[in-house]
């Protein structure tokens, strides 16, 4: 009888710790598989909430192609076929023909402002880089899209100055500059570029920033900083006597369009993305094309 109680004693001593060690071993199981699976959820909701636009081979491509064939159209018809070139001596400078609104803000040249709109421009050119804290499969993304707004800002703002062909303000006074005259710049004032590039900028920038955070606090400085630098520019090449007031308002309308309209697009092909079979996207050993069957 001693000797069953010693065995069962001894017994004892060898299963019980080999049960408690299957449950703790149970119990890291379950609390592993239950932390992987909490970080592939948290993993998989910040995917779905950071990734808001999306590449699309003939989207991009039409708009890319679209966008190169605008502006070499434009330098063609300047270049190579002078189209709607004019002289001053061909030009009419009646001033009773500026509209009254043009009037109230023209001015002679300005060499010192005018170079200080290249730097509001500069500014609010480079806000994008503000999405390079997002993850690295959106630089390519924001990269092209960017891209594409100002090419097609650039290829109608372009397009405008050489179908309308207008005078700039400084060519009503006096002290205007002659190199602008000989290089034929001086009829090149509608739509303002300047305004048109930086109001593109703002726009671009402002809208994917209330689209990665649109909880942010920092929504509203974001877009009245890059749109203060985008109308700081329209105002300096007023200022500057580079410009009429229709033609810094005709630049803001043009670049809005083009900031807002390309990410548009691409946000609209994300949504239906599931829909296509193709994807592209940028990791840190290059571009990746993956298309499902």
């Amino acid at each position: 009888m001693k000797n069953l109680s010693a065995f069962i004693l001894i017994l004892s001593f060898i299963i019980l710790p080999s049960f408690s060690e299957e449950s703790q071993d149970s119990k890291n199981s379950n609390s592993t598989v239950l932390e992987d699976s909490s970080e592939k959820e948290i993993k998989k909701n910040q995917s779905s909430s950071l990734k808001l636009f999306s590449l699309s081979p003939l989207t991009d491509s039409l708009l890319i192609a679209g966008g190169i064939g605008l502006n070499t159209t434009n330098i063609i018809l300047e270049k190579v076929c002078h189209y709607n070139s004019i002289t001053t001596d061909q030009y009419d400078f009646s001033y009773e023909k500026i509209p009254t609104f043009d009037q109230l803000f023209m001015t002679d040249y300005s060499k010192g402002l005018n170079y200080t709109a290249y730097g509001t421009l500069f500014c609010v050119g480079i806000s994008p880089l503000i999405f390079i804290s997002q993850p690295k499969s959106d630089w390519l993304p924001i990269a092209v899209m960017y891209g594409e707004s100002l090419l097609w800002a650039n290829g109608f703002k372009e397009l405008g100055k050489i179908l309308v062909n207008r005078a700039r303000p400084y060519m009503y006074f006096d002290n205007y500059p002659q190199d602008k005259v000989d290089d034929g710049d001086w009829a090149k004032s509608w739509p303002s570029g300047h305004t048109t590039m930086a109001f593109t900028s703002a726009m671009f920038t402002s809208y994917l920033f209330c689209q990665y955070n649109p909880d942010s606090k920092y929504k509203i400085p974001v877009i009245a900083g890059t749109f203060s630098l985008a109308t700081a520019t329209g105002i300096l090449r007023m200022c500057s006597g580079n410009h009429f007031y229709s033609d810094v308002i005709s630049g803001m309308v043009i670049g809005s369009v083009s900031g807002f309209v390309v990410p548009m697009l691409h946000s609209l092909f994300y949504k239906y993305q599931k829909k296509s079979n193709t994807n592209i996207s940028l990791s840190p050993n290059g571009f990746y094309l993956t298309i499902a069957f």
